[in-house]
């Protein structure tokens, strides 16, 4: 169980939400009654159930936040700190992670487990493409 303090204003607005989507799935359930064709009652009710589905995302979302804004915080790094530590990166793999970050991140993983050595240094790729870790120990331990 959550136990934490919400923000006023944002359980206010979940509040309103819920009480504008709930009547109009209430408005559009008169309507299924008053409709003359089959279709046309269950258009309304098809219509009804995405209000209330959608007002019960909606409703919810703003409740998680309060809490999570409130519990948690604003924990961004500041824009300074995210340039230093870029900084810290050597070119090269700046301007690889630039170009593809997903694929420089899967490449620097498995740099860092094959060679166990620092990403710090500029990389030796035909030792990293000879193999997995254990034919590296193993041709290390042949040569």
């Amino acid at each position: 169980m959550l136990i934490g303090i919400y923000s006023s204003w944002l359980v206010l607005v979940s509040l309103f939400v819920a009480m504008f989507a709930s009547y109009t799935a209430l408005d559009m359930a008169g309507r299924i009654t008053a409709s003359q064709t089959r279709f046309a009652a269950r258009s309304w009710l098809g219509g009804g159930s995405f209000a209330m589905g959608l007002e019960t995302l909606v409703m919810s979302l703003p409740e998680f936040h309060a809490l999570v804004e409130h519990e948690i915080g604003d924990r961004r790094p500041e824009p300074d700190t995210i340039n230093v530590l870029r900084n810290k990166i050597p070119q090269h793999l700046r301007e690889a992670y630039d170009a593809e970050p997903a694929a420089m991140l899967r490449l620097l993983e498995s740099w860092i487990y094959v060679n166990d050595e620092s990403v710090t240094e500029i990389p030796n790729t035909k030792e990293f493409l000879r193999g997995s870790k254990t034919d590296l120990v193993a041709d290390c331990a042949g040569a």
